[in-house]
C-alpha cells in the first residue's frame, strides 16, 4: 500500500488502538464486512481491510496474540459448558 490517504492513516491508527485493547482479527474484519451497504461497497470495504491488515504499520504480533488468547478463552468456555 504505497499511497496512503489520510483516512488510511486514521484507520491504521484506529486498528492498532483496537489491537492494543485486545480486539481479535475476526472482530476487526466484522467492522469491514458490512451488510447495511451495497454489495459493491461491501466488496470494497473487505478489499480495504485486507490492504490495511497487510500494511507493516499494523501490530501483527499483538493481533496474533489477541487471537490466541481469544481461542483459549473460547476453549475454556466450551470445557466449562460441557
Amino acid at each position: 500500500m504505497e499511497n496512503k490517504t489520510p483516512m488510511d492513516k486514521v484507520l491504521i491508527g484506529v486498528i492498532n488502538l483496537a489491537i492494543k485493547n485486545g480486539v481479535t482479527k475476526n472482530e476487526i474484519y466484522k467492522a469491514f464486512n458490512r451488510y447495511d451497504v451495497s454489495r459493491k461497497s461491501n466488496y470494497n470495504l473487505r478489499i480495504k481491510y485486507h490492504k490495511l491488515i497487510a500494511y507493516n504499520k499494523i501490530n501483527k504480533e499483538k493481533l496474533e496474540a489477541n487471537d490466541k488468547i481469544n481461542a483459549k478463552k473460547i476453549k475454556m468456555i466450551n470445557i466449562y459448558n460441557q
